[in-house]
């Protein structure tokens, strides 16, 4: 299922790209996205890939118009003001030059920001339909809301799934790995983190005792300089010292913190581990696609909708023991399902047979 397709000529807005200057730490999980888009429709041009969370210049709205179609790969865009990029411009969906595919945006998973769309995320999702056929969306919960709240569009909104779930070994192999010399955890530094993340480490240790075992930091809150530690509020220096304080205890119990630099580095780390736990949902679903065992810890809503469609298990830290006999093999019959929604989604898109 490896797709070696060379350059595509379709422009990519992504979250992986932070504008600078900016608090926001990059997710490797949004690399890992585009990763998995490329792997379907070919590689993107670095002048035709920008970021969600910038307003793209003058100069750079022609050159989306000029490529034709544009690719939101986002994560867990679709928020209550959903829209392509800060200060979108909903005349920019008038143009019959110019078609903007949703590929893989998921519920933002937050309460208080599924709520209901706004009158402008309103006007963009109908005007984005009005120029395209089908639109790809990663998990049912969020056809549910997309379908409640545009009942004329029921139909057009599919059920693709995460591209990030779909590589060569899930679809190729005929038994998961099963493999436990090297363990790989993930943690998410969100919210009340630190019993939830502390408490899977103690899970992880006692489950493969004798395995060399990695805590993998999908985003490196730490400080980069002296200057920039000296910088910080309070707040954010208290939540910044609970990091820490995670990591020393995760070395105390014999973890080795390996921080990557880039996506590409982070999934060739990957290719060493045996098994994943943690809470990372791109973990999660990279290691499935590579075949390999993974349990998710439950954050938020954005990876329930994942669990129910996939039927893997959610984990509670502290449960892991109970879920090691879990029959991958479910998770396989319905990445065979949700594929042939995306091939649908993809057969309307430029190039791809």
């Amino acid at each position: 299922m490896d797709s070696n397709l060379g350059i595509n000529n379709t422009a990519l807005v992504t979250p992986y790209f932070i504008p600078r200057p900016s608090k926001k730490r990059r997710n490797l999980g949004d690399g890992f996205i585009k990763a998995a888009i490329e792997r379907r429709i070919g590689e993107f041009k670095s002048d035709l890939t920008f970021s969600t969370r910038e307003e793209p210049s003058k100069s750079e709205v022609r050159r989306l118009i000029s490529a034709g179609t544009v690719i939101i790969g986002g994560a867990n865009m679709l928020s209550d003001d959903f829209s392509p990029w800060p200060n979108f411009d909903v005349d920019l969906l008038s143009d019959d030059r110019l078609r903007f595919f949703p590929f893989g945006i998921g519920i933002n998973g937050i309460p208080k920001r599924n709520r209901g769309f706004t009158r402008k995320a309103s006007e963009i999702i109908k005007g984005i339909h009005r120029n395209i056929e089908y639109s790809s969306w990663r998990c049912p919960n969020t056809i549910s809301i997309l379908e409640a709240s545009f009942p004329e569009l029921k139909g057009r909104f599919v059920m693709t799934g995460c591209p990030v779930i779909y590589d060569s070994p899930i679809f190729q192999k005929q038994k998961f790995h099963e493999g436990i010399k090297k363990v790989a955890v993930t943690i998410t530094e969100r919210d009340d983190f630190f019993e939830r993340e502390y408490l899977t480490l103690i899970d992880v240790k006692r489950s493969f005792p004798n395995a060399d075992k990695f805590l993998v930091l999908h985003q490196d809150f730490r400080p980069k300089s002296f200057v920039q530690s000296a910088l910080m509020k309070s707040k954010d220096k208290v939540y910044l010292r609970r990091i820490e304080v995670l990591h020393q205890l995760a070395r105390d119990m014999g973890y080795s913190i390996i921080a990557p630099k880039t996506e590409l580095e982070c999934r060739q780390f990957y290719e060493g581990i045996d098994i994943h736990v943690g809470s990372r949902l791109h973990a999660h679903l990279n290691f499935l696609s590579r075949n390999k065992r993974s349990f998710l810890t439950y954050v938020d809503d954005r990876c329930l909708g994942f669990s129910e469609f996939y039927r893997f298990p959610l984990i509670t830290p502290g449960s892991l023991e109970e879920h090691l006999d879990f029959d991958f093999e479910i998770v396989r019959g319905k990445v065979f399902e949700s594929w042939r929604n995306m091939r649908k989604f993809l057969e309307q898109l430029p190039g791809v047979a």
